[in-house]
């Protein structure tokens, strides 16, 4: 049971040795931010240690023999109340100071900069979100753009790199690095996440595999389809993977089963039997038919009176035997219609003995 104790005691004396070697550690004037939150951290494990250790003492002594202990474990308290006070207040000034230090660098670019945004302030500004296809272009042009302002320092530059950030590419500048204003760094880290030549080539050639797919007969679907792919194949182009052998008839093929059922008949009927198809003549052939398809589509519907003028006059008989809306006969009664018929069959029969006396008066 002595021994036991012992050994507790021990941990105890040498957790209150760790306190006080942070306590002198905190005596000199060079603090640095990580350095005090890993000593507030250890400060933490010491008083863990400290009520664990005086826990374990109590169950070991009796009650007559306990304040002893209790005073030494009273001041070893004092002692870490003291040192996480100090360290809090000392991290607190720091956030106080950098937040301040930010402060000065938005009036500064507030003041001096004159931004890289075009004369003409509708313009988007320049921006990147996270899209590997977006990447080089973004930092080609803001490279280009920052290259222009010499006498700008890094800080304000990190600050646009930064604020340029949108998507899923906001804050994925690490906090450390823009509280170092370490601008070259924030470059490194950006071009490690961003700049992996192989998912930049994989996402384009994955686009060009999914092109979209016309609906009908349209030229502005075309058009977006013929776009489409020419940007992605400009771009593998650049990185050295030009379009020429097995990959020319694998796109040529692709391409053609995007395309609408009369524009590819067509497509199929340009190229001779005996003829593998070429990357450029299947473009030059679709950029002819989208200007014929957005020019025809541009054309008004003939209204059906013109389609009659064109076809030519209507004959008379036609004319004739159409009834005029604006003229129709009244109903007439069905008794008026019975007593004309009565009438008529009277002056038949008049009709009829008038011509019988007129054919005897003949005879003579």
């Amino acid at each position: 049971m002595a021994r036991k104790l012992d050994r507790i005691l021990d941990r105890r004396d040498l957790t209150k040795e760790r306190m006080l070697r942070i306590r002198d550690n905190l005596k000199q004037d060079d603090f640095n931010i990580h350095r005090l939150k890993l000593q507030l951290d250890t400060l933490r494990q010491c008083y863990d240690e400290l009520q664990i250790t005086y826990v374990e003492i109590c169950d070991l002594v009796p009650r007559e023999h306990r304040d002893e202990h209790k005073q030494n474990h009273f001041r070893c308290e004092d002692l870490h109340n003291q040192l996480f006070v100090f360290i809090q207040t000392e991290i607190a000034q720091w956030n106080a100071a950098e937040k301040e230090k930010h402060q000065v660098c938005m009036n500064t670019l507030a003041r001096d900069f004159v931004p890289q945004q075009p004369v003409n302030s509708s313009e988007p500004q320049l921006t990147f979100d996270g899209n590997p296809e977006h990447w080089y272009y973004f930092k080609c042009q803001f490279k280009t753009s920052m290259n222009r302002f010499a006498h700008v320092s890094p800080i304000i530059k990190l600050y646009h790199l930064n604020s340029s950030l949108v998507g899923s590419a906001a804050g994925i500048i690490d906090k450390d690095i823009i509280n170092n204003n370490d601008y070259a760094a924030a470059w490194k880290m950006l071009e490690e996440t961003y700049g992996n030549e192989r998912l930049i080539i994989n996402t384009h050639v994955d686009a060009l595999l999914s092109l979209p797919k016309m609906t009908s007969e349209n030229g502005t679907e075309l058009r977006v389809l013929i776009d489409t792919c020419i940007k992605h194949v400009d771009v593998l182009r650049n990185r050295s993977f030009p379009v020429v052998g097995l990959s020319e008839m694998i796109l040529v093929n692709v391409v053609a089963k995007r395309l609408d059922k009369k524009t590819r008949q067509l497509w199929e009927s340009h190229i001779p039997a005996d003829v593998l198809p070429s990357y450029a003549d299947m473009i030059d052939f679709l950029q002819d038919r989208c200007n014929i398809l957005q020019k025809t589509n541009s054309y008004p519907e003939q209204c059906p009176s013109a389609q009659t003028e064109q076809s030519g006059k209507p004959n008379e008989q036609s004319t004739l035997a159409q009834p005029d809306p604006n003229n129709q006969l009244e109903e007439i009664p069905e008794s008026e219609t019975v007593a004309n018929s009565e009438v008529g069959k009277h002056l038949d029969a008049e009709d009829q003995s008038i011509s019988a006396e007129n054919s005897r008066f003949q005879r003579y």
